[in-house]
């Protein structure tokens, strides 16, 4: 039974929504996004829709999901910072394509979730911040793929100077009604180029301004 729900929102959300890379479709094939999704809502974990988490946060839906992971374009190589741990779903399927995942989140109790779910499943390139992931240390490198899983009012100051040649930082932008998801390519060492993806309504980010505590 869920393997034929699994296949159908692939077959009737994912590509529908021009997701037609196949490293993409098989992932989200193999990977087990009922085990992310709490359990009053186990029955709508492959629904075309937002899942509600607590503190009023939602998981992205299965198309905006694989859409993100395509236009990314994630390799093997590459080392990634994510804002909005969530439920820990995105960043399975972030760390199942790219070398290192740092995921950051305001909730600690979506934190510890997410980590305890991903040792279960024995992934080990994933470290985590509890914090507010609009403050990017300074300790912290550049990395290749920097995403926003959830809106901001503008581009986030400061991140896309933190890629690295041919990075791609992905991000929402939220002005009310109209919501655009955004895709910004470091093309040179003072150059960049940004595409407008699709339309979406995605709920905005949450922070406080209050320093990272990492939490390997």
């Amino acid at each position: 039974m869920l393997e034929k729900l699994r296949f159908n929102m692939i077959e009737q959300q994912v590509r529908t929504w021009d997701v037609l890379d196949e490293n993409v479709l098989d992932l989200l094939k193999t990977s087990k996004r009922e085990d992310y999704v709490p359990k009053q809502f186990h029955k709508l974990a492959f629904a075309d829709i937002e899942i509600p988490l607590s503190h009023g946060e939602k998981m992205l839906s299965p198309k905006i999901e694989g859409r993100i992971l395509q236009s990314l374009e994630i390799k093997t190589h590459d080392h990634i910072y994510h804002v909005g741990t969530g439920s820990g779903y995105f960043d399975l399927l972030l760390a199942s394509l790219a070398k290192e995942v740092l995921t950051v989140d305001i909730h600690l109790d979506f934190i510890e979730a997410a980590k305890a779910l991903h040792r279960s499943q024995k992934l080990s390139n994933i470290h985590y911040i509890h914090g507010n992931g609009f403050i990017l240390s300074s300790e912290l490198k550049s990395f290749d793929v920097i995403v926003f899983t959830g809106s901001c009012k503008f581009e986030p100051l400061g991140f896309r100077e933190r890629l690295n040649l041919n990075g791609r930082m992905f991000y929402i932008e939220n002005h009310g009604s109209i919501m655009k998801a955004k895709l910004i390519k470091r093309i040179s060492e003072d150059q960049f180029s940004m595409n407008e993806l699709f339309d979406c309504a995605i709920p905005p980010l949450s922070y406080e301004r209050k320093e990272p505590d990492f939490a390997f």
